[in-house]
């Protein structure tokens, strides 16, 4: 049985796909296995897959009805063998020692986690991977998981999983939430957390993450941005109903950094998507009102201001001696008064 399985949700990606397997491909750690999950591509990733495969043992391929990355992760996790598991995603890259380093840091330290950083990359460049001297790395225990989410400087957790390298026995119980594709990573991230699984932070980047307008996150805005962050703020407040400590650290930074990103979403969006996502964005406020989880001390002056007004369910407001005069509603729509 291999020492690494690396899981690979494929769809429609006939444009990155050879880069993406040619780089695991070129791995200066060769113990391991890569699971395709297929799922329901309609341009040729399929075959390029197929070729991948005939040629490579390490590389399986499975095909599926298309479903969603969360369905294909939690379908992909089934058919591992590995002592470790490698999630990335399917037009990125990776460093030719990631492997390698990261399986030598998990044996010798016996690591549930290990992170480390990345360097983004637009199309038509390449990710500036130099050889690390494993002899250098500095390697940073976390004593606990939660507060190095969203933290400050170089000892921090991101919340996406390919910039994680995990031991299999600590995400046996853990599913990715098949209801939402966005912000799925961001729930995963806070279900290991939960558990305080021994982990280390190094701060290398290991993978280059790829900057393209056809990703999920950076594709056209719209309700779905809204309402499957919303879910996934929900459940991770569900995690830590109990623990006052860790909720408060959830206070502190998680929920201003969700909220900023869902304000930026709201703002960038077409003109049309607007008002339906003010809309859901003004639950969303509500909710965590609701659950005295707003807190103007943890958010910028211009962020609060643009959360105080989507609470009153406008978007613009003059007003003139505590008077408002002039205010636009959720719609776009402009009246005299509130």
């Amino acid at each position: 049985m291999p020492q690494i399985s690396i899981i690979i949700p494929c769809y429609n990606v006939e444009k990155y796909i050879n880069q993406t397997l040619d780089g695991i491909l070129a791995q200066t750690f060769r113990d391991f296995e890569v699971i395709c999950i297929n799922d329901g591509s309609t341009d040729k990733t399929p075959d390029l897959l197929r070729q991948y495969a005939d040629n490579n043992k390490q590389i399986k391929v499975i095909n599926q009805q298309n479903s969603g990355v969360s369905k294909t992760r939690n379908n992909a996790f089934a058919h591992t063998t590995g002592k470790y598991i490698y999630y990335m995603d399917s037009d990125d890259l990776i460093h030719p020692q990631l492997l390698e380093i990261c399986y030598d840091l998990a044996e010798k330290n016996e690591a549930d986690v290990l992170s480390f950083g990345y360097e983004e990359f637009f199309d038509g460049q390449q990710p500036d991977f130099k050889k690390i001297n494993t002899n250098e790395i500095i390697l940073n225990n976390v004593d606990d998981f939660v507060s190095k989410i969203t933290a400050k400087g170089d000892i921090r957790i991101n919340y996406n999983i390919w910039s994680k390298f995990y031991k299999k026995d600590i995400l046996n119980d853990i599913k990715f939430d098949e209801d939402i594709s966005l912000a799925e990573d961001v729930l995963h991230t806070f279900a290991v957390a939960k558990k305080n699984p021994k982990t280390f932070v190094f701060n290398l980047k290991l993978y280059g993450y790829r900057n393209c307008q056809k990703s999920l996150s950076h594709g056209g805005y719209g309700v779905k941005q809204i309402t499957h962050y919303t879910k996934c703020v929900k459940s991770v407040l569900d995690l830590f109903k109990n623990d006052d400590f860790h909720l408060n650290i959830i206070k502190k930074d998680f929920i201003p950094n969700i909220l900023k990103h869902q304000i930026g979403r709201c703002r960038r969006a077409l003109k049309a998507n607007r008002p339906s996502m003010r809309h859901e964005f003004a639950k969303q406020i509500a909710f965590l009102n609701e659950m005295n989880l707003l807190d103007k001390k943890y958010h910028r002056k211009k962020m609060w201001k643009f959360i105080s007004l989507i609470s009153e369910g406008l978007i613009f407001k003059f007003s003139l001696l505590g008077i408002t005069l002039f205010s636009v509603d959720l719609d776009g729509k402009p009246k005299l008064g509130k």
